[in-house]
């Protein structure tokens, strides 16, 4: 199980990186995207457009500090903060 660290989401809120520690006691991120949770015509039958994160990446890469996975991060992401420090910080 993993426990996330700290939540960035970009300018457009349509976007965000989850940089989480791994129950392994390493680290890595996960970009998410915000979608519906239901499309097209099942949301207007059930009269709910309710909107729900969705990871577009696995959280393949792997690294042995929060720092790591920080930089990492902001080097494929450009639009996150220049500080970001743990959220329980």
């Amino acid at each position: 199980m993993k426990r996330t660290l700290k939540i960035e989401t970009d300018p457009s809120g349509t976007r965000r990186i989850v940089i989480f520690e791994r129950s392994d006691g390493l680290f890595g991120y996960e970009e998410e995207r915000q979608v519906q949770a239901y499309d097209g015509e099942l949301a207007e039958r059930l009269n709910d457009y309710r909107t729900t994160w969705m990871p577009m990446t696995r959280g393949t890469s792997v690294f042995d500090t929060f720092e790591a996975a920080k930089r990492d991060a902001k080097l494929s992401f450009s639009w996150i903060a220049d500080e970001i420090v743990p959220d329980d910080e």
